[in-house]
């Protein structure tokens, strides 16, 4: 019981901290494009949360991150890696959190 406790603590930590780095990223690249009107699109690999280390992103916006930090976010949900390398491409968003074997 108490390893599982720890456990559980450590995944927390590990998701403040990924959560922190993230808003870190987004806020500075937002910054740097602060005259822009639109959102800042970050594009997601999965339709529906949660997905790891994508919930990152979810949780940090459903928990007001983003709207506290007076950053404007939009998450763009596609399909899989192929379509959000293709959304980037195509100008649909900023940022697109993939991963690539």
């Amino acid at each position: 019981m108490k390893t599982r406790l720890v456990s559980v603590k450590k995944t927390q930590k590990h998701m403040y901290v990924q959560i922190m780095v993230l808003l870190t990223v987004v806020i500075s690249i937002f910054l740097t494009n602060s005259a822009r009107a639109e959102p800042f699109r970050i594009i997601l690999t999965h339709l529906e949360p949660p997905l790891v280390p994508n919930s990152v992103l979810d949780l940090a916006d459903q928990l007001g991150y983003f709207e506290r930090e007076g950053v404007d976010v939009e998450l763009v949900r596609v399909q899989q890696t192929p379509s959000a390398l293709a959304s980037i491409l195509a100008g649909e968003g900023e940022m697109a959190n993939v991963s690539v074997d």
